[in-house]
């Protein structure tokens, strides 16, 4: 009958509780890391105080919620002018059958059950931004390495209807022009990155992503970046087609790896009319977002762009919806 105890030595990763009667101890993970659970059993009525020497027990973590990853909110391919989802990213021209391009308007009418248009913040959770209008930084552009990556200030996102407050990620590009970031740093969103042009067999942009832990501190990412290149979560798929995983649940006891593909579809441009623009050099992505008379759009491309920025809302860009 003697009162159990048990304390964590750090609750931000892993809390207790006690069920008095029969003894159990539950420990709980908040987040990934390291905490020591301390119990102690205090002296009854007909016992002394347990005094033995430690013993060590093995710990099951909890499942790491896979809608705390934005990428896995993102459609798994981009619309079709029948208002279905395409079912290969090989079909990616403007101009063929498989109409992959809208204006600002035709876009923001997209409807699909379970999805819908992404907004600009939502389009932030899968790619740094830092600008909520006009031009941003050109994140292809930063010559920041793994070793001594840049500090780049990201604007407010939005995941799965929540807004998550605007923070530091660390982002850097190894030998091959692949680039890395850890992102989200201090939120329950903090999650590995990569980003990597493929050619395969239609050209465009490959992003992956993993979950990390919410205790996760700017020096600690810091000390990450750098192993990423060589993680082998990061498969660096070359077959776009292939470049969808994603797990079947919702909660997945790994890291939560998901993997998305974007074709670099091109435009067609509201002035002229010119289609198939860009086809197979840029992509072009609307969001939901208005920027004054302009269209917030989101821009990635073979010469070496990626970046947020707004255009006339009657150009025809490619759509990516969100999960709702």
């Amino acid at each position: 009958d003697g009162t159990i105890t048990a304390e964590s030595s750090n609750t931000s990763i892993a809390t207790t509780s006690v069920n008095q009667g029969t003894g159990v101890v539950t420990v709980t993970n908040v987040a990934e890391g390291s905490a020591t659970i301390t119990v102690t059993v205090a002296e009854g009525t007909n016992h002394l105080a347990y005094t033995a020497a430690d013993k060590t027990v093995d710990v099951t973590c909890n499942a790491i919620n896979m809608v705390n990853n934005p990428l896995w909110r993102v459609a798994q391919f981009n619309m079709l002018a029948n208002n279905s989802m395409a079912t290969s990213h090989s079909i990616y021209s403007s101009g063929t059958t498989g109409t992959q391009v809208w204006n600002f308007n035709d876009a923001k009418g997209i409807g699909l059950s379970d999805y819908h248009q992404p907004t600009m913040k939502e389009q932030a959770s899968i790619f740094p931004m830092d600008k909520t209008t006009g031009s941003g930084t050109n994140v292809w552009g930063l010559s920041e390495t793994l070793d001594s990556p840049k500090a780049f200030s990201e604007i407010t996102c939005t995941v799965n209807g929540a807004d998550v407050a605007a923070s530091t990620s660390y982002i850097g590009k190894n030998a091959s022009n692949d680039y890395y970031a850890v992102r989200f740093i201090g939120t329950n969103y903090a999650s590995a990155w990569h980003y990597k042009w493929v050619t395969s067999p239609c050209a465009g942009l490959l992003i992956e992503s993993y979950l990390i832990s919410s205790s996760l501190r700017a020096r600690e990412a810091q000390t990450l970046l750098p192993t990423l290149a060589s993680s082998t979560i990061f498969t660096g798929a070359a077959n776009a087609d292939t470049a969808n995983q994603t797990p079947a649940s919702t909660t997945v006891t790994t890291n939560g790896f998901v993997q998305r593909f974007l074709p670099a579809c091109g435009y067609k441009g509201g002035s002229s009319g010119t289609a198939d623009s860009g086809v197979g050099t840029d992509g072009y992505y609307w969001s939901s977002t208005p920027d004054s008379s302009n269209g917030f759009y989101w821009n990635f491309g073979s010469r070496g762009y990626l970046y947020e920025y707004s255009l006339s809302q009657s150009y025809g860009f490619s759509v990516r919806l969100f999960r709702d």
